[in-house]
């Protein structure tokens, strides 16, 4: 303990005849080398302690801040005592000789922002100063986002509707020097704050979209925040949900056409409606049931709906639906019909002749009948039979 009190009354000897430096110090802070250190990280201090004229002895290093001596390295003591650091560094100073001469502080806190000069004392070669301003930067705090209600958003923005407008609002609280405050989308910056240093506390900085058109569905901006760069910038993300009416529905064509009485699968189609559209089927103006659920594609960009239905004579010529519907907006209907041309096999009616009296035909009068023929496809033949017969189950006839 007497050596290590010796040493430091060494250098306040020095100190009094000249070598502890003046007032001239701080304003010889404009030669300084600059540089920099990040709040809670490592800062390395450099100085050069080779003599000019080797071989030659180190035999003091001491480090000043604002003048005021920090820690000193005294070369003539062994050991750890050779090693002297002021209270005011709380251990997380110490000077390294190799690989490169230089005092490392751990821990870096604002206040070791400050003006440092490193002075080496040779045995023959005359002493050397170095000069160091170390800024201490100050992280901002992480960026939040806040949406048009001043809701924080964490992640996800929305769901807003298509075709109305987004403001949402980056704020970094903090930092020094003042953080500079971008919007990116991807690669490509679309807004940005410079530092302004004002005073304030806050970086705000907002992303307008006066219309959200589909190219917004689920893209990804990014609020990011900087001060220096010996740390990458700090990110926030967030992605636009969007509501979107569906663009397309369609019944898709079969190769067959339906049949009465024969069941039919028909499947309708909704394309580019988030959340999938709800597809429903009508004959004319009445609502179907379908029993079968509708699917959605793997990127529920596609929804299908299938109807099994046995189709009726008295369909024939009427009107079948398909109707895509959102489930969160109104007026975003769509819809897509066919005619129903369905077959079905020949409904034949025979009756006396329009403009003939049943009652008053005599032997000898000319008869004719008319024979009225319902099909789909129309009937391609038509056959007349007289004197048919029924006996025991086996029908006779002879055709004319």
């Amino acid at each position: 303990m007497a050596q290590r009190g010796s040493t430091w009354l060494n250098v306040a000897q020095r100190g009094s005849f000249g070598l502890r430096p003046g007032p001239s110090v701080r304003a010889e802070s404009l030669d300084a080398v600059n540089l920099s250190a990040v709040s809670g990280g490592d800062a390395t201090l450099p100085c050069d302690t080779r003599s000019p004229q080797p071989p030659d002895a180190l035999l003091l290093v001491v480090w000043y801040k604002d003048d005021v001596p920090i820690y000193s390295y005294d070369g003539r003591v062994k050991g750890p005592t050779a090693h002297w650091a002021d209270a005011s560094l709380g251990g997380r100073a110490r000077w390294h000789a190799s690989p490169h001469s230089a005092l490392k502080i751990r821990d870096v806190v604002p206040t070791d922002r400050a003006l440092y000069r490193c002075r080496v004392d040779f045995k023959v070669s005359p002493t050397k100063n170095h000069k160091l301003m170390l800024h201490v930067i100050e992280l901002p705090e992480k960026p939040k986002i806040f949406d048009e209600s001043d809701k924080e958003i964490v992640g996800v923005a929305g769901p807003y509707i298509e075709d109305t407008s987004l403001r949402l609002t980056c704020v970094v609280s903090g930092g020094k020097p003042m953080p500079r405050v971008r919007w990116w989308r991807g690669d490509k910056m679309v807004s940005k704050l410079d530092p302004i240093e004002d005073g304030s506390l806050l970086s705000t900085l907002e992303l307008k979209i006066p219309k959200l058109k589909r190219e917004y569905f689920e893209a990804v901006y990014t609020c990011a925040a900087d001060n220096t760069a010996l740390v990458p910038p700090l990110r926030v993300n967030v992605q636009i949900q969007l509501f979107l009416r569906p663009l397309l529905v369609e019944i898709l064509s079969r190769e067959q056409p339906l049949s009465v009485g024969n069941e039919a699968e028909l499947a309708c189609r909704a394309i580019g409606a988030r959340p999938p559209a709800v597809i429903t089927w009508w004959l004319d103006n009445k609502e179907m049931t379908v029993t079968d659920p509708q699917k959605d594609s793997e990127d529920r960009n596609e929804t299908i709906s299938f109807l099994r239905w046995t189709p009726r004579m008295e369909d024939d010529g009427h009107t079948l639906k398909c109707r895509a519907t959102h489930s969160k907006l109104e007026h975003a209907t769509l819809e897509t019909s066919i005619k129903l041309d369905l077959h079905f096999m020949p409904i034949v009616t025979l009756q006396l002749g329009s403009k003939m009296n049943p009652n008053d035909i005599e032997e000898g009068d000319d008869v004719y009948f008319d024979c009225i023929v319902k099909a789909n496809p129309p009937a391609y033949k038509v056959v007349w039979e007289h004197n048919v017969c029924i006996f025991r189950n086996v029908t006779c006839r002879r055709i004319e």
